[in-house]
């Protein structure tokens, strides 16, 4: 395919490369917090395990709220327990999964990616394990069977092998699939051992963006980790030929210009949709969901 093709006037533009890529089975979506909407966000999150554990943020803590950096402020509050797991325990139970919680976005995400052996690969920073729930609808392509991967079982992007629902940040029990917990990334902490020390998780990405597509979606174009390995591609693609092109799904309301600008300091080529419904004027990104 040359040309991009574009379902509606409000949805996003798809460039033909990037269709090319997801009809062979080489793109990944990579998904955050927007894909779960119906979770708490990382803001609400924090606000929330302050009340669970009746504390206020102290002024230094809250100028880290106001700037957005939310591990740093994690970080902080953990130092301040005298318990070790407490913040993972409020934190878990913050992030439970609803009683009958909305699978339509994660069907949607599954649906596009399969590889070409119809199994199912893809990668979430999110905790829950409404990816997975959503896979055991699936009774074609292993969708029951697709393996759930989190922790120190990150799989090797490049080996003919690699698929399941990759948790890069980790993945909160499931009595329900019978999953357990694993060690997350939820502070500063945590960042900097996933991202630097141990280097993991972005060992992670610089395999996988050597080997597929990736598609950021639930995404914003200043979530701080993914600023600095972004960065770190953009000067290796003199370097490693190999390195595919990165996108991002990110929403405007009025001018999609916008959404070009969060985006230009980096390696990666928006894909601006509109997150007004049309139906109801509410901000639901549902033109994104209805197009995909």
């Amino acid at each position: 395919m040359d040309d991009a093709i574009r379902f509606s006037s409000d949805g996003p533009e798809l460039p033909g490369e990037f269709l090319d890529s997801l009809l062979a089975g080489d793109v990944v979506f990579l998904c955050g917090t927007g894909v779960s909407a119906q979770m708490p966000d990382f803001l609400s999150l924090v606000h929330n395990t302050y009340k669970r554990l009746g504390l206020s943020p102290k002024p230094a803590e809250q100028e880290a709220i106001d700037q957005d950096r939310f591990e740093e402020v994690l970080g902080a509050l953990d130092r301040r327990l005298a318990d070790p797991l407490q913040l993972r325990r409020v934190v878990s139970e913050l992030l439970a999964v609803p009683k009958k919680p909305d699978l339509n976005q994660h069907r949607t995400v599954l649906r596009l990616s399969h590889n070409l052996d119809n199994r199912i690969s893809v990668v979430t920073t999110n905790f829950d394990t409404l990816l997975e729930r959503a896979a055991t609808e699936f009774g074609h392509g292993g969708g029951a069977n697709t393996p759930s991967l989190a922790g120190q079982a990150l799989p090797a992007p490049g080996r003919p092998s690699f698929h399941g629902i990759v948790h890069l940040h980790g993945r909160l029990a499931d009595a329900d699939l019978e999953l357990g917990e694993t060690p997350l990334v939820l502070t500063s902490t945590d960042y900097g051992d996933a991202y630097l020390r141990s280097g993991r998780a972005s060992r992670f990405l610089f395999d996988l963006v050597r080997c597929k597509v990736i598609a950021l979606l639930g995404y914003s174009a200043s979530d701080a980790p993914f600023r600095y390995v972004l960065n770190v591609l953009e000067a290796d693609r003199e370097r490693f030929p190999d390195i595919n092109q990165v996108y991002a799904f990110d929403a405007y309301e009025h001018d999609k210009e916008e959404v070009a600008r969060r985006w230009e300091t980096l390696a990666v080529k928006a894909l601006p949709y509109c997150k007004i419904n049309p139906k109801n004027g509410s901000a639901d990104h549902s033109p994104l969901w209805r197009d995909l």
